[in-house]
C-alpha cells in the first residue's frame, strides 16, 4: 500500500506539471502566465513543504529532541512516556507508531507530521 500511495502521488504531482506546461506552451487566449503562476505557485510551496516534512519524519529518530517539540504544550498528553516496541525505545508523548513512514508518531515529531498528514 504504501508503494502504490507513492506511485500515486508521484504520479498525480507529474501530471499537474505536464498540464501545467502544455498549457505555457500552447498559446491559449483565456489563460495567461498569470494566472497560470498563481495556479503553479501554491502547488509548488505545497509540494515543498510536504517534502521537507516527510524528509525530516523519515530522517529524524522520534527519541531525539527537536524544534517541532517546543510548539506543543507542556501537558501531561505530551510529556508522558510510553514504550515502543517498534524502535524499542521510551518516546516521549507517543501517539502511534505509523505504518505508512515506519516511524513512531510522539512529541518529538508530531507537527510535521500533522502538516504531512
Amino acid at each position: 500500500n504504501q508503494l502504490w500511495s507513492w506511485v500515486g502521488n508521484a504520479a498525480a504531482t507529474a501530471a499537474f506539471y505536464a498540464i501545467t506546461a502544455w498549457l505555457l506552451i500552447e498559446d491559449r487566449p483565456r489563460c495567461s502566465e498569470a494566472t497560470l503562476a498563481y495556479l503553479v505557485a501554491p502547488h509548488v510551496v505545497c509540494v515543498a513543504v510536504g517534502l521537507a516534512c516527510w524528509l525530516f519524519l523519515e530522517t529524524h529518530a522520534p527519541t531525539e529532541p527537536s524544534c517541532f517539540a517546543k510548539m506543543l504544550p507542556e501537558t501531561p498528553r505530551w510529556t508522558k512516556t510510553r514504550y515502543c516496541r517498534e524502535h524499542k525505545a521510551v518516546i516521549a508523548g507517543l501517539d502511534h507508531f505509523c505504518t505508512w513512514l515506519n516511524v513512531a508518531i510522539g512529541r518529538q515529531n508530531y507537527p510535521p507530521f500533522f502538516t504531512l498528514a
